[in-house]
């Protein structure tokens, strides 16, 4: 008789049906468990999102328990709020993914991530930083990145024109306007349109969550009022199909961020074919090279005082709006370029982040996890 290998276990702990990054990276594991063959629950904290048509398949995934192993999807702010709403999880081997911006981590988070066996990192940038402040194993592992389209959208559907080279950047009002900096995509845009006014371009700029931020988000309004034949804003709230297809319609995405835990609308876009233009800092740059994309140069600066949570002794980058806009015009003026870039980004993410090679990984933790730790028995065969 030899022993086999017990498949491994895993219930994944978060906002499954949440229309934020947390929710959609808790989805993204749970597509690369499945792709793996994980046997996977989903307990879902606060039971407060509908799922949407495409998130309908989880339904049949909730439980009300832990699992031997439990895969945490939430922030080190969440963790108190957490715990005390579900209970404690003795007794099981639990895992944080949490995610932050800055490159030094609050303690006072760090104290709650340490109430975990274990923590992942979905990017080296996000590794690197954790290591510093929590004392627990820290693992990388790479958020998967897919798309799957139940439906689609054309350019007409968003208001789009035809025949229009169209940049697109997105971001959440809730993740703090000046860390996303669309005012610098909107910058590179100006000086775009001044170098080729004969061009036809266009910019949309996908925002979610504008009242949160009401102020920020009328003043980003009122910046762009005389661009209005040439920028469009899109406020209104859409389903994770309508954003993905979006990102299908448009030519290139541009994200000249001050800082990423991982940079999944880069990812995104990238996966889609997209020639991508994106700040050479942070957790993106674990998928950004010089052959798959455009790395805009940037300089490092403080974080102003309130800019951010935790701001102090912080620094983010600081894009070089003049390399972001030259490079805007290279893909317009080299149609071809932008098609090779695309085409290496596809590859890339398709073959490094998709949902089996991501899975694989986990696959391989989870069953160190159960080799170690016994949770799960060993069946055996004659």
């Amino acid at each position: 008789m030899k022993p086999i290998k017990a498949q491994p276990k895993i219930t994944l702990v978060g906002h499954p049906f949440s229309p934020h990054g947390t929710g959609r990276a808790l989805r993204l594991s749970l597509a690369a468990c499945e792709s793996a063959g994980i046997e996977v629950r989903v307990r879902d904290v606060w039971k407060q999102n509908p799922p949407e048509p495409s998130h309908q398949a989880i339904t049949p995934l909730l439980t009300d328990t832990y699992g031997d192993i439990n895969l945490f999807h939430v922030n080190g702010d969440e963790v108190i709020r957490t715990l005390d709403h579900l209970g404690p999880a003795n007794g099981h081997f639990n895992v944080i993914f949490p995610f932050w911006e800055l490159p030094r981590y609050p303690d006072i988070w760090a104290r709650q991530l340490e109430k975990f066996d274990e923590v992942w990192a979905a990017s080296n940038y996000i590794k690197d930083m954790l290591g510093r402040s929590v004392n627990r194993p820290i693992k990388h592992m790479p958020l998967a990145t897919e798309i799957d389209l139940a439906s689609f959208y054309d350019r007409k559907y968003f208001g789009i024109p035809e025949n229009s080279y169209t940049f697109l950047f997105f971001f959440d009002c809730r993740s703090f306007i000046a860390r996303k900096n669309p005012q610098a995509a909107v910058a590179a845009f100006r000086q775009l349109i001044a170098a080729r006014p004969w061009v036809t371009t266009h910019l949309v700029i996908k925002m979610h969550g504008a009242e949160a931020a009401r102020s920020e988000a009328q003043a980003l309004f009122e910046s762009v009022a005389d661009l209005r034949e040439r920028i469009l804003i899109l406020p209104e709230r859409m389903q994770e199909c309508e954003v993905h297809n979006l990102i299908r319609c448009c030519d290139s995405f541009v994200s000249l961020h001050r800082a990423e835990g991982y940079g999944l609308g880069l990812a995104e876009a990238m996966f889609l074919g997209l020639p991508s233009i994106g700040t050479g800092y942070s957790g993106n740059m674990d998928f950004m090279t010089s052959v798959n994309s455009v790395p805009v140069g940037f300089s490092l600066i403080d974080v102003p005082p309130e800019a951010y949570p935790h701001w102090e002794h912080q620094e983010w980058a600081e894009p070089n709006i003049a390399e972001a806009a030259s490079r805007m015009i290279d893909l317009l003026d080299n149609p071809k370029k932008g098609r090779e870039l695309g085409s290496n980004a596809s590859r890339d993410m398709r073959v490094n982040f998709s949902y089996r090679a991501t899975g694989q990984r986990y696959r391989a933790r989870l069953e160190e996890i159960q080799s170690a730790h016994a949770y799960v028995p060993i069946s055996l065969e004659c």
